[in-house]
């Protein structure tokens, strides 16, 4: 993942601009041969003796917003995330940071015109990696913080703390929830604390920017730390300081949930999703696989393995897939299918939110991989109400062809008549050269005594194609133990079918 980082290579400059910054708890990508980097190998060296597990503390995985099912509550409702990552900003140092690719002026109704644009594209929660820079005085739009000459001057973490509350006010009025970093509006590599003080002053800047945001109505989900574990960054941050992390933010407010995104480039060998699952309310895996030699089905396979090892009811850490849109390096841009696909395919694992990483000034940019990711999103509106409301995920429905990934879900009807049901059937079959392969023809039995049911598939038309609003009748016969269907499984398909019961079985 991107992050407009600082990039000082002496110990202690790095620490005078974290307090410039104001910038979140991790460890940089120091040079090799540095004595930081030293520093670091050793670190890492003896955390790696415990690094599967972390010490408990009366907080952990205890969140007044999670319900018993593992949703995120706002407002006392469940509610499900479609999440954004961003480079967007509220003034010129924020809003046109050379990763925002936006360089036009940054006015209020230019901040309403572009939040209006990502919630009617069907994302309802946003995160800014630029909102660390608030405040700060620039030479220019598309500036770098490395760049010499850029910075005229620096901001200050109180500055810092004002602009994200009006960050904040922006994506209320809009109708977003915000994820937002606690030390910082977003998390950035830089030193840990190695000692008492610098350890005290950390939590202090926690304390500060907690007790200032944290009863804003727009924020929903603390950020607690992103990637600890990379090696591409040398980054590895020992188990414990994350748990000591995750207590002192619990301990400040315990109504809303961490969340801690999870790089594993060594998968299924990489520590990174069974290691840091005790410091966290929600992991979130973040494969990449589009056009960079990756099988897609990595998704479900990171999701399986994390599954393995959650605790308790419901079983924690809670699970929200990051979704690739953007041409990760050594890949391209994923397509509209192919972004559906992925967000679906996760869903077929009961993921509890979806964060799609990153929005690169796209509506601008390049609108027509804008509309990709926004129809693609918005196709996700006729199967979360489901998700959300459904009673529990049953095994039911069978696929003939073992490579489908389904996930099946019952409905209860609250005036007692007939369920329905919510299926979710894509096909992630690759070829050797990781290019998606049609399937063909598969046919579902539906084990049911209910009634017979009637079978559309959502937000396709007659032929079967990608058409948001449309519904297209599927033929329904019986068997011996329900009913059946068939369908056709094109390269990348995805298909949501919503089953009635319309009448009693006979």
């Amino acid at each position: 993942m991107f992050k407009p980082a600082n990039t000082a290579t002496n110990l202690w400059s790095a620490r005078i601009r974290v307090i410039a910054f104001g910038t979140l708890v991790l460890i940089p990508c120091f040079e090799k041969g540095s004595c930081a980097q030293t520093q670091h190998e050793t670190t890492a060296k003896n955390m790696h003796k415990d690094e599967t597990s972390s010490k408990e503390f009366p907080l952990q995985w205890k969140v007044d917003n999670l319900d018993e099912r593992g949703n995120l509550l706002v407002e006392g409702k469940p509610f499900f995330p479609i999440g954004l990552y961003t480079c967007f900003g509220i003034d010129e140092a924020s809003g046109t940071h050379r990763e925002s690719r936006y360089e036009e002026k940054v006015t209020p109704e230019s901040i309403r015109a572009r939040l209006r644009t990502i919630k009617e594209s069907g994302f309802n929660l946003i995160q800014t990696y630029t909102m660390q820079f608030y405040g700060a005085k620039i030479a220019r739009p598309g500036w770098h913080q490395n760049q010499p000459g850029d910075v005229l001057e620096n901001t200050n973490p109180e500055k810092i703390r004002r602009g994200m509350l009006k960050f904040m006010d922006y994506a209320q009025e809009a109708g977003l929830k915000v994820l937002s970093g606690a030390l910082q509006p977003h998390t950035i590599r830089y030193p840990l604390p190695k000692s008492e003080a610098e350890w005290a002053q950390t939590k202090e800047e926690i304390a500060a920017n907690v007790g200032a945001w944290k009863s804003h109505p727009a924020l929903a989900v603390w950020y607690l730390v992103e990637e600890p574990y990379n090696p591409n960054a040398h980054t590895d941050v020992p188990v414990t300081f994350m748990t000591d992390c995750c207590q002192y933010l619990k301990n400040l407010d315990s109504t809303r949930p961490l969340f801690l995104c999870s790089c594993d480039f060594a998968f299924p060998s990489g520590p990174s999703d069974k290691r840091y699952r005790k410091a966290t309310d929600i992991i979130g895996p973040d494969p990449y696989p589009i056009g960079k030699g990756i099988p897609i089905e990595v998704i479900t396979e990171r999701l399986d393995f994390i599954r393995k090892y959650q605790e308790g009811t419901p079983p924690m850490p809670q699970i929200w897939q990051v979704v690739q849109i953007w041409n990760a390096p050594g890949g391209r841009l994923p397509t509209r299918d192919e972004i559906r696909l992925m967000a679906l395919l996760a869903m077929t694992r009961d993921v509890k939110g979806l964060m799609f990483y990153e929005m690169y000034d796209y509506p601008d940019k390049n609108p027509d991989h804008w509309l990709a990711i926004s129809e693609a999103v918005r196709s996700l509106q006729s199967v979360i109400p489901d998700a959300l409301a459904s009673e529990d995920v049953v095994k039911v429905c069978q696929a003939s062809d073992k490579r489908i990934q389904t996930i099946m879900r019952r409905i209860a009807d609250p005036n007692g008549r007939p369920p329905r049901y919510s299926l979710i059937a894509v096909n992630p079959a690759q070829d050797s050269a990781f290019e998606a392969v049609a399937v063909g023809r598969v046919t579902f039995d539906f084990e049911t005594r209910e009634g017979q049911p009637a079978i559309v598939a959502l937000d396709e038309n007659k032929s079967g194609q990608f058409q948001l609003g449309s519904q297209r009748k599927l033929a329904v016969e019986k068997n011996d133990h329900g009913y059946r269907f068939s369908d056709e499984f094109g390269g990348s398909a995805a298909h949501v079918y919503r089953v009635t019961i319309t009448k009693e079985r006979k």
